[in-house]
């Protein structure tokens, strides 16, 4: 799926120059069961199954009927394929929603719909090794462990 270039554009813009465009704003992420740790003796990696709400709104002329068209393009087989060869697939999508407002003399076109995607999260993390342990026992014997 391509779109014109300058078509997607960042959610909180202050100012939106185009007259027809559409923007991705990951609104939620629930995690999904418990992280995964991995440690290999240098790096701990973190491995989280999460899903994310993403909301997709449409502006401009005939901004619903895109609207339309982009969520029955989402649901295409190929889009769910790439979808599988990142880790990730769409589980969910709501109703589209006609978010059309009047401003002034004239109308603006918005179509909104939510998409609900499970996917991976990893976080890898640099541990420094303990090169000194200090020990106190029930005796107050005091004892240094160090790294052979």
């Amino acid at each position: 799926m391509t779109l014109p270039k300058g078509t997607v554009v960042p959610q909180y813009q202050p100012e939106l120059k185009s007259k027809a465009f559409i923007t991705v704003n990951i609104v939620s992420q629930q995690e999904i069961g418990a992280s995964r740790l991995v440690f290999d003796g240098e790096k701990e990696t973190v491995k989280s199954s999460l899903i994310s709400m993403v909301s997709i709104s449409c502006y401009g002329k005939n901004a619903v009927e895109m609207t339309l068209k982009l969520k029955s393009i989402l649901q295409a087989t190929r889009v769910r394929e790439r979808l599988r060869g990142i880790g990730g697939a769409i589980i969910n999508m709501s109703d589209v929603r006609n978010l059309t407002y009047v401003l002034g003399a004239s109308a603006e076109e918005r179509g909104q719909f939510d998409v609900y995607i499970t996917h991976s999260h990893v976080t890898t993390l640099s541990l420094e090794p303990i090169e000194l342990v200090d020990i106190y026992t029930n005796n107050s014997i005091h004892q240094h462990i160090t790294k052979d």
